[in-house]
């Protein structure tokens, strides 16, 4: 949810550092690359478009990384309205790893289960 460096459907060509040596178009799978969001889009839909393709997958675990206020958002959105937790107030840390379980139900509402929520690398900032 940022301005992309690459095309719709591309990698970024050159990663840089000690990226340099790697080929990005055979390790990253760019498909689900949009390119750039429109001026008049909203996160909040562009969340629900990602929940969405999350309960599409096979995979019973997903690993996303992102910018910390999409997280916040993201927890806003799926914890539960009245419960008081530092993700909603606080971003994910530089860096920082946070694990938590997305479930839906057969309603199609989906939430994170409070509980579940586990600081794995640096956690929430101070």
């Amino acid at each position: 949810d940022t301005i992309s460096v690459s095309t719709a459907g591309g990698v970024q060509p050159n990663l840089g550092g000690h990226m340099s040596a790697l080929d990005a178009e055979k390790v990253f799978d760019a498909e689900l690359n949009k390119g750039n969001k429109k001026p008049a889009s909203r996160g909040s839909e562009r969340i629900r478009e990602f929940v969405k393709w999350i309960f599409k997958q096979d995979e019973g675990k997903i690993i996303v990384s992102g910018h910390s206020l999409y997280f916040r958002w993201f927890f806003r959105m799926h914890l539960p309205h009245g419960l008081q937790h530092i993700s909603k107030n606080k971003k994910i840390a530089n860096g920082g790893v946070v694990a938590f379980e997305l479930v839906q139900d057969s309603k199609g509402s989906v939430m994170i289960l409070p509980g579940s929520i586990t600081s794995v690398y640096l956690g929430f900032a101070k």
